[in-house]
């Protein structure tokens, strides 16, 4: 019974909790969910694709704070430093923000979509899923 009163206790929550709050948190790049969508199209040249799938996904990191982002490599290559961001819409299928994009000095608008307990948002030039999954819950 208490196990069961806990869930409930926790589910409801969830419920009462705004959906931007869900974002919040350490994210790790899940490679071979985000290679199965990556693989499934075609037009990808092959030495790009050799790239992704070599050094890149399974490798970043993203951290979501409540007003500020971070991006990390997990080799030390890159890291943005946090970042603002604002959230402009929020449900409990997705988010939209604008994040603050370091190269063009100018925030960019980006959806995050909830999949169970990861987030994807979509690759920009190939249009496939790029998966992350929760590693640690905000502090």
């Amino acid at each position: 019974m208490r196990l069961s009163t806990l869930w409930v206790a926790s589910m409801l929550w969830a419920c009462a909790s705004p959906p931007e709050r869900a974002l919040l948190g350490v994210w790790k790049s899940d490679a071979p969910r985000t290679l199965e969508s990556m693989r499934a199209l075609d037009g990808i040249p092959a030495d790009r694709r050799a790239a992704l799938e070599r050094d890149y996904y399974g490798h970043l990191t993203v951290e979501y704070r409540a007003d500020v982002v971070r991006g990390r490599m997990d080799d030390g290559r890159y890291d943005s430093g946090y970042q603002p961001y604002k959230v402009v819409e929020a449900t409990p299928e997705y988010v939209v923000t604008d994040e603050w994009n370091e190269i063009l000095h100018e925030f960019r608008r980006s959806t995050t979509y909830f999949d169970g307990e990861c987030i994807y948002g979509w690759a920009a030039e190939y249009r496939y899923r790029e998966y992350f999954c929760r590693v640690a819950p905000l502090k």
